[in-house]
Order: structure tokens, then C-alpha cells, then sequence
């Protein structure tokens, strides 16, 4: 069977500001003192899902019926969008190597939260 693909636009908060933005992503610049603080505004005007939600969506979602695709905004700016794709990584049985981002962003499993 041949999987569907899948974006999953994840987030809309994003640091890199570009002209070309397809979503128009909610920008956060990375220097901002406050970035934290930002990111839970963000969540609170429901700009973006709370993990319980996203977790929600993983359980619910057929696995093996997608080759999903995890986008946004900026995908790793939030710490816990690393455990959605940790959780997704796990359901498909596939170990995560890398992942890799707009800007030359990259993590490694070798990283602390990977």
C-alpha cells in the first residue's frame, strides 16, 4: 500500500521571518529576551495546540497510512514538538537520526532532548 504524504504544519511560530513564508507563520525573533513568555502568549490566543492536543492527534492518527512530514513555522522552537516526533517516530518503529530545518537549524540524536 502506498502511504499518503502528510505535512503537518505543526506550529505557526517561527524566527525566521522570510518573504516567501507559505503560512503565514507568527514570527519570534530568536534574540528576544522574552521568547519563552512569547511562546505561551502564542499558546494562549490558540495560535498554537496545546501538547495534549497534539498527542491527541498522534493517537488518532493511522500511522501507517501517512509518510508524514512535520513543518510549520519553526518546527523546534518549541521543546515539546520534539516529543510529537519522538511519539511519531516510535509508532512507525523507525528510530529518529535527524532532523533537519529551514536556516541550517539541525539536531542531532546526539542532542540532550533528542
Amino acid at each position: 500500500m502506498q502511504k499518503i504524504p502528510l505535512i503537518w504544519n505543526i506550529t505557526q511560530a517561527c524566527p525566521w521571518n522570510c518573504s516567501f513564508c507559505c503560512i503565514n507563520a507568527h514570527y519570534l525573533p530568536l534574540s528576544s529576551e522574552s521568547l519563552e513568555t512569547e511562546l505561551e502568549e502564542i499558546k494562549r490566543k490558540k495560535v498554537e495546540l496545546p501538547l495534549e492536543d497534539k498527542l491527541k492527534i498522534v493517537d488518532n492518527l493511522d500511522i501507517e497510512a501517512f509518510d508524514i512530514d512535520i513543518s510549520g513555522g519553526e518546527p523546534l522552537l518549541f521543546r515539546e514538538n520534539v516529543e510529537i516526533i519522538k511519539k511519531l517516530s516510535s509508532s512507525v518503529k523507525k528510530p529518529l537520526e535527524r532532523v533537519q530545518y529551514r536556516k541550517h537549524l539541525i539536531l542531532n540524536k546526539e542532542q540532550d532532548f533528542m
